[in-house]
């Protein structure tokens, strides 16, 4: 028994000492919500073992009338209502939601309006009471009955015409039903006779000026293709009271019907025969924008059946006449003096293939006043002809053997993006006749690895020439077998051959680890007396 009143004191002690240590998680019912997680005084919100009061959360300074002026437009009521219990709880259980809303009855007289706002995307409302479209569980799916309206009531009271609606003062209902705005009906037979057309429909910009019933050139069951009986019209009537001249169209005061039927627009047939002498294409056409400028007659170099090819016998032309006055110069054209003649490249019956004789130039002349270097050619104070001809660009010869001893080839070339790095001097490798044949001298013997493939350079660098690999390449031993054998004399480093075997002789002054664990180059053999056998008696080639 007493061991027992022992333990209840222990138990009661424990409790008594965690709600001093912890006294919010101690008599806290459930967790706080998020906004009130931080809060460990429960003296903020409660007097000793009693509810908060009504109007403790609106006196509190975290929510405070700036505070909900953060929030005006979501709920307008807040500002107003000190009563946060009504809709709100805080821990009342662990498994309690943290926020409820009261049962919104109609018996309480509470208005929606007094914590909702109307959206701006809501269309304006003529009775204010929410409940004829939404119920208190879900704001969406609206439902509204069309069917319990008045007669004298309108769409136009809740509903806007979409900007792309026509304009009429019929009733929606001639075209649209209560249950969904679209597709809409509209039965055009029922339209009086009178051309009301107009009422809801508005004329293409394309359309000619007329005042005629749309019915004589459509129906109402599609716009398009259009019907017209030009035959029907009596004579003297104008094409352009109902057309419009293309904006391409030529200017002129003659009918229509001299070069366009009524059947189709094009092609057009026109005889120009017809016309009287002295009449000037220009009162019907134009000079194309790529025309050169001039003012002789159009059938110099044109007839009449078709504009191109164009005809024109430069040979009629006057000595002294300059191409200038009816032809530019191409934009890629290389620049000229205005006193250059043009019929020095060029021939009067084609533009190309252009002829010049560069021969002909004083000596004095550069190419680069009529020339430019192309992107890829590299900067250079050489004269073109040192490396180019006349009568070819391509096919460039450079006599190397002409530079300076000094000239570093990185003055005109760049390294290939494939080429390793290297601060070497590049015709230790290369040639000035060819770039890919290589003069490469690695102080190795090649024939070293010959049965192997001979002096590619693949067999030793079949990775990159940035590294070289002397096992796979000539060497019978597997990598294992030479690794062993040069662990055997202490070195452990076999990545690097031409290190201790700089002329690819087996044994002929390799280094070893030394005492302190690092390579040793300057000893003889690896132990500096090696001769050329294997351990079990046998050649070594590795």
């Amino acid at each position: 028994m007493n061991r027992n009143y022992l333990l209840a004191l222990l138990a009661l002690a424990a409790l008594v000492g965690a709600s001093l240590l912890f006294p919010a998680r101690f008599y806290s019912p459930g967790p706080l919500s998020p906004g009130h997680r931080n809060i460990e005084d429960c003296s903020t919100c409660h007097k000793a073992f009693s509810k908060p009061r009504g109007n403790t959360c609106a006196i509190a300074a975290c929510h405070d009338r700036a505070f909900w002026e953060k929030k005006k437009g979501l709920f307008m009521g807040h500002l107003e209502t000190t009563g946060c219990m009504q809709c709100h709880t805080e821990h009342p259980a662990p498994d309690e939601p943290v926020t409820f809303i009261a049962p919104h009855d109609k018996a309480q007289g509470i208005e929606c309006q007094r914590c909702h706002m109307v959206t701006a995307a809501h269309f304006p409302l003529a009775d204010p009471d929410c409940s004829r479209c939404h119920i208190t569980i879900g704001w969406k799916p609206a439902r509204f009955n069309h069917m319990a309206l008045k007669p004298e009531q309108t769409c136009s009271q809740c509903h806007k015409l979409p900007e792309k609606h026509a304009r009429t003062d019929l009733a929606c209902s001639n075209c649209h039903d209560s249950l969904a705005w679209k597709p809409a009906k509209i039965n055009h037979m029922a339209m009086v006779k009178e051309n009301i057309c107009a009422k809801c429909h508005t004329l293409p910009s394309t359309h000619g000026a007329t005042a005629e019933e749309c019915s004589r050139c459509h129906d109402i069951t599609k716009w398009k293709p259009a019907r017209f009986d030009h035959a029907t019209l009596g004579k003297g009537e104008s094409c352009m009271k109902c057309h419009k001249l293309p904006p391409g169209h030529g200017a002129t005061v003659e009918e229509c019907s001299l070069c366009h039927d009524i059947g189709k627009w094009k092609p057009v047939r026109f005889d120009h025969s017809k016309l009287g002498q002295g009449q000037s294409c220009m009162k019907c056409h134009k000079l194309p924008p790529v025309h050169g400028a001039t003012v002789e007659e159009c059938s110099l170099c044109h007839d009449t059946a078709k504009w191109k090819p164009a005809r024109f016998d430069h040979k009629t032309m006057g000595k002294g006449q300059s191409c200038i006055k009816c032809h530019k110069q191409p934009a890629k054209h290389v620049p000229l003096p205005e006193e250059q003649e043009c019929s020095r490249c060029h021939l009067a019956d084609k533009w190309k293939p252009a002829k010049f004789d560069h021969t002909a130039l004083a000596p004095e002349n550069p190419c680069y006043k009529c020339h430019r270097l192309p992107e890829k050619h590299f900067l250079t104070r050489v004269k073109c002809r040192s490396c180019h001809q006349t009568n070819s660009w391509k096919g460039a010869r450079m006599d190397h053997s002409t530079l300076d001893a000094k000239a570093a080839c990185i003055s005109c070339h760049a390294l290939p993006s494939r080429h390793f790095p290297t601060s070497d001097d590049c015709k230790r490798c290369h040639g000035t006749a060819n770039w890919r044949t290589l003069t490469m001298d690695h102080r190795f013997p090649f024939q070293h690895g010959a049965r192997r493939g001979g002096n590619k350079c693949v067999v030793c660098h079949p990775v990159s020439l940035e590294k070289y690999d002397c096992v796979s390449a000539c060497h019978e031993h597997g990598s294992m077998g030479i690794r062993m054998e040069h662990l055997e004399e202490g070195i452990f480093d076999i990545s690097h051959c031409a290190r201790c075997h700089p002329t690819g002789r087996e044994h002929e002054g390799e280094g070893r680890n030394g005492p302190s664990g690092e390579r040793n180059f300057e000893g003889g053999g690896h132990d500096g007396k090696r001769d050329d056998d294997r351990h079990d008696g046998k050649r070594d080639d590795d």
